[in-house]
């Protein structure tokens, strides 16, 4: 069964439900229960029965639902910050001690991977952060 309905019904919809929102956000924050609530609820319901396609276009606009495939538990967030700050702490010291290291007898072999050390540390550290983040 096709429900008629035209985007202009959509648009009248999407101001009455706005407006009932504010209306009721208004009315609870002030404590007050009238029956503006109720009036609003009942006419909202008659609209519902009249024309539901539009209705629930117009709900889906108003009050869309939450994505949380970007959510992140706490867990992994505390994980992240303890790794940020060890990370901190110990990666600048390793980097001045692989720079200090005494290395007037390595082979020219020796001593080109021995510069590439610095950057492997690095990216190490980065896939580790990039694991616990997913």
């Amino acid at each position: 069964m096709v429900i008629p309905y035209s985007s202009s019904s959509v648009s009248i919809y999407i101001n009455i439900l706005t407006t009932y929102t504010l209306i009721r956000s208004v009315i609870i924050g002030m404590g007050i229960k009238a029956k503006a609530i109720e009036k609003g609820q009942d006419f909202l319901d008659e609209m519902k029965v009249k024309n539901p396609t539009a209705y629930a276009m117009a709900e889906k606009m108003v009050n869309p639902s939450m994505n949380e495939d970007g959510a992140i538990d706490i867990r992994t967030f505390v994980m992240l910050g303890f790794g940020a700050l060890i990370v901190s702490a110990f990666i600048p010291m390793g980097l001045e001690a692989l720079n200090a290291a005494d290395t007037s007898n390595f082979t020219t072999t020796e001593l080109a991977l021995y510069g590439v050390i610095g950057v492997a540390i690095l990216i190490a550290v980065v896939m580790v952060f990039i694991n616990l983040a997913t």
